[in-house]
């Protein structure tokens, strides 16, 4: 049925009838039907409670969030004295009746209109305040599952997350098939380094829909942090048989099958994921981009992440990856106009040790468009493998270089057989790994032999192990990034191991450790003082990348110690707002510069493929 036609039938209904018509129309999801009747209720009877409040609460999930404050404020009039926080909230409990619409607001509605409320200041990132509006909505109704739900969410984006997962728990002890609550607290979980009970949060999730794709993924992605691989695989290639479309299915089961070493089928699946991603095409959230940009990776773990640095209310993309040398290619054989118009060229081909055999096809691919390009993969990108870099940035002074060695199976095998190879501690990865996957300090050739046993890549990088402890105890690595060769701070993580990673330690339960952090970030000199901050400089200056980045440290001789310089760091800011508040201060400046450079390369005209070949 129309909505004119639903309009022509109830306008001489009487406002109750109309009302539940309207009601049963936005159960049924015919949202736009539903919202015009609530609005011809509102038309005769503008102080209409009911009314208000289901239009607002219509309104409220993303379609006009202004009006629906509006409208829920206009009900809240309704009933001078109406407790607003909790403070209030105990003396006028009494004066709450559950009469009419004529009568004080009784409880249920109360507690449903501040839980709207609550909604929308929570959507507008005014945690403290939705805070107490559901703590309000939760005394007035206290088996409100969906304001315990809510609540745990803005508790925990302030960093309270003891009492937010306490709070999540409220809400499945009242429901205890929510799903949007287990997955809440599956993701707390996730997040708190509790990838156990995180995994039986979300089987208690696929418990109630053995189906949902959605808690398929969460529950692999907990699986792999465990890491039980085997029931990360099978949830991932669960996923694969109800959507062979869903291309980050792929991607997760390559690597869950990375992390078992099965590099050949890792392969497969990331080639495979590229083929189903095909040519996509990102538009711009804002009111007009600044330019589009085409986005060239490659079908291997190799790619630079763009998620944060190309800011989609600046730039709209079309994204692309290349198979690899030799397999049949939709992307390249494509036609130009399947691209349409392109401003820029970005190579996202960033990890020289997994990406190098896709830089000659990515240049040849990328001189096609005859636009300025972004990290021009080339020799630059090329030299950036762990034991290029080595040889690039030797000899600059105050920065301390690690030998580094690449070494095959067999040659590393003969080191582990040779007594007395040791003169110093080594690190062994194996060559293309990152976040510390098999990357560990060895100091005895029967370690060695040990760690090969356990790990069955076929070539590893081997590096001279430097100590970097601080005099107070701890350990610090700093990353900092480089846009058009400037340098930019990223972050600093510190803690009581020597193999750092940002997401393994905890800043926010170390409370002495974020000011630290916050003064790296305000002014990144004044840790890198004189001669190291020269250092640092040069680092970009040698590697003469548009973007890339180091992780350092700074030695027991206080000279900069290196630990990797290339194209694809990692840039994000996930954190939250409140509790590191400092980060989104400061991280934001490198996404502006990124986006700097990219218009100023367009205004310009920066080298071509074309230009630099001529």
């Amino acid at each position: 049925m129309s909505t004119v036609a639903m309009k022509t039938e109830t306008t001489d209904l009487p406002p109750a009838n109309t009302i539940d018509v309207a009601f049963q129309l936005h159960q049924d999801g015919r949202l736009a039907e539903a919202a015009d009747l609530y609005r011809t209720v509102l038309a005769s009877e503008p102080c209409h409670s009911r009314a208000l409040l289901l239009l607002a609460m219509l309104l409220s999930d993303g379609l006009n969030p202004l009006e629906a404050e509006v409208l829920l404020r206009r009900r809240l009039s309704l009933t001078p004295g109406a407790p607003i926080v909790p403070d209030d909230l105990v003396p006028a409990l009494s004066e709450i009746d559950s009469a009419g619409t004529d009568a004080p607001m009784h409880r249920l509605e109360l507690a449903m209109l501040l839980f709207e409320m609550g909604k929308l200041r929570q959507q507008a990132g005014d945690d403290r305040e939705s805070i107490l509006l559901f703590e309000t909505a939760t005394v007035l109704k206290p088996d409100y599952a969906l304001a315990f739900n809510n609540l745990a969410l803005s508790l925990h984006r302030i960093g309270r997350r003891a009492l937010a997962l306490e709070m999540v728990d409220r809400a499945l002890a009242i429901d205890p098939q929510f799903i949007v609550a287990l997955r809440n607290r599956g993701h707390m979980l996730l997040e708190a380094r509790r990838p156990e009970d995180a995994c039986a949060a979300f089987e208690a999730r696929v418990a109630v829909d053995p189906n949902t794709i959605d808690g398929l993924m969460d529950l692999g992605i907990a699986a792999l942090a465990i890491p039980d691989t085997a029931r990360a695989e099978s949830m991932f290639r669960r996923v694969v048989e109800l959507d062979p479309s869903h291309v980050q299915a792929y991607v997760q089961l390559a690597n869950t099958l990375d992390h078992d070493h099965r590099q050949h089928e890792a392969g497969e699946y990331r080639r495979e994921a590229a083929r189903r991603h095909g040519i996509v095409n990102q538009p711009s959230v804002g009111s007009r981009a600044q330019a589009r940009v085409l986005v060239v990776g490659g079908a291997a773990l190799c790619n630079l992440s763009l998620q944060f640095l190309l800011e989609v209310k600046r730039f709209e993309a079309v994204v692309a990856y290349l198979q690899p040398p030799g397999e049949e290619d939709a992307v390249v054989d494509a036609p130009l106009d399947r691209f349409g118009h392109v401003d820029l060229v970005i190579n996202a081909v960033a990890d020289a040790d997994q990406g190098g055999a896709f830089l000659a096809k990515a240049r040849s691919f990328c001189a096609r468009f005859d636009r300025p390009i972004i990290n021009p993969p080339d020799h630059r990108v090329a030299r950036t493998t762990r034991d290029g870099v080595a040889d690039l940035l030797g000899g600059i002074p105050g920065l301390t270089v690690p030998a580094m060695r690449r070494m095959g199976r067999d040659e590393t095998i003969r080191l582990a057989q040779t007594a007395g190879a040791f003169g110093r501690s080594q690190l062994v990865r194996p060559i293309g790994a990152h976040g510390g996957d098999d990357f560990e300090r060895i100091d005895t050739a029967p370690a060695l032999a040990s760690y090969l046993d356990r790990v069955p890549a076929t070539e590893f990088y081997l590096s001279d192990f430097h100590d970097y402890r601080s005099d107070d105890g701890y350990w610090r690595k700093y990353r900092l990034i480089f846009v058009d060769r400037e340098v930019y701070p990223y972050h600093l993580t510190i803690g009581r191991d020597w193999k750092l990673h940002y997401y393994r330690v905890d800043m926010n339960e170390q409370p002495w450790m974020k000011p630290e952090e916050e003064a790296f970030l305000a002014d990144w000199r004044s840790a890198f003082t004189g001669a190291l901050g020269e250092a640092v400089r040069l680092v970009a200056r040698r590697l003469d990348l548009d973007f890339a980045g180091i992780d350092c440290s700074i030695d027991r001789d206080g000279n900069v110690l290196l630990f990797e310089a290339n194209p694809s760091m990692l840039v994000h800011l996930t954190e939250s707002p409140i509790a590191f508040p400092y980060k989104h201060r400061y991280v934001p400046r490198i996404f502006d510069a990124f986006g700097r450079m990219l218009i100023r390369s367009i205004v310009s005209g920066k080298p071509t493929l074309s230009d630099r070949a001529a």
